[in-house]
């Protein structure tokens, strides 16, 4: 994937002495976000009601009562000189026609994909978040009976936590340093690991010791579990996956089970090229802080401090699948104004941060 990065001299208009410099790198935030209806429209049947979503931007996961969903949207930009081939063939006289060529022949193409998988026989208990992180979300979107809504201070955390989903058993979720998502399969005095089974949606085969899951864009992986006594690595514990259809379990060998056991995989979710990550404009007001509009779906406004700091970040109502990229301004007390660019629309938005 592309990196993008924000460089940044931040120089006061009222005083002038008062200038620093940061660096940033622009993407989606690594959080687990808590769900306030905005991600609603993502529940299926399968993993029931969603608590968290990890929003990765091109990925994104979502954590359910009953399991998780992976969810892959690719987003390709069409060449320029492909685009005006194309509307040359097309006659636009009207806004209505321009919102229909963007939606052929727009600047990105889309290719989708989802995988769920589900906690076989589980017990669905609330998920505990930890790790609250200063910054926030807000997000405009149509919730389930098609009506504007929008959301704030929605907050963000470090880790989530399946309790008791099996007997004695949690599972913990963190964002992998490097890609995709660590887990942890806590077994408490007395827990039975046969107990816990993942069931995929989909076919899965075990390779070189890892769990794969094909995608349109690449596997889904489960690299091999390292398993242990907790809080103390130095023990290890015999341990591997293993697969009854498309249901993956995991098999460990003796161990004491007085003791507290943590098996510890790590699932990478393919790192497909994409044009998500990009910023599309970059603003600021009178104190020194800057206010980025990038993303594709949907657009973001967000906010970092005069510090480089992280703010909030504002997902609006507007992408590039269906409307064009309108303009993007801020004045000096921290008000952005956001529009489409193939209707008549405009959002004010504002901020205490």
């Amino acid at each position: 994937m592309k990196k993008l990065f924000l460089l940044l001299s931040v120089l006061s208009p009222f005083l002038a002495f008062n200038q620093s410099s940061w660096k940033q790198e622009y993407s989606s935030s690594k959080v687990f976000i808590e769900n306030k209806g905005q991600f609603d429209a993502s529940e299926n049947k399968l993993i029931g009601e969603i608590q968290y979503a990890a929003d990765f931007g091109s990925t994104r996961v979502f954590f359910g009562k009953k399991g998780v969903s992976y969810s892959f949207l690719n987003a390709k930009k069409v060449p320029k000189n492909e685009r005006e081939h194309l509307s040359a063939k097309l006659k636009l006289k009207t806004v209505e026609d321009y919102k229909q060529w963007e939606k052929v022949i727009g600047k990105f193409h889309y290719q989708a994909d989802e995988v769920n998988m589900v906690w076989e026989n589980a017990n669905y208990s609330t998920i505990k978040a930890e790790g609250e992180k200063s910054d926030y979300h807000s997000y405009s979107f149509k919730n389930k009976e098609g009506v504007e809504s929008n959301v704030n201070y929605v907050k963000g955390y470090n880790k989530i936590t399946y309790k008791n989903i099996y007997p004695k058993i949690d599972i913990e979720y963190a964002i992998h340093p490097q890609e995709g998502l660590k887990y942890a399969v806590i077994l408490h005095p007395g827990a039975n690991p046969d107990d816990v089974k993942m069931a995929y949606d989909r076919a899965v085969r075990i390779e070189n010791g890892k769990v794969k899951v094909a995608t349109l864009f690449g596997d889904i992986i489960d690299h091999e579990p390292f398993t242990f006594y907790q809080k103390n690595t130095n023990t290890i514990i015999k341990s591997s996956f293993e697969q009854i259809g498309q249901t993956i379990k995991f098999k460990l060998g003796n161990y004491d089970t007085k003791k507290t056991v943590v098996i510890d995989p790590w699932t990478q979710t393919p790192a497909f090229a994409t044009n998500w990550d990009c910023v599309w404009e970059c603003e600021k007001d009178g104190a020194g802080n800057v206010y980025i509009m990038g993303g594709v779906m949907p657009l973001q406004i967000i906010k970092y401090n005069s510090a480089g700091t992280l703010q909030w970040t504002y997902n609006t109502p507007y992408d590039t699948s269906n409307v064009w990229l309108g303009t993007f301004a801020t004045d000096l007390n921290g008000n952005s104004y956001i529009t489409s660019g193939s209707t008549a629309q405009i959002q004010k938005i504002t901020t205490k941060s």
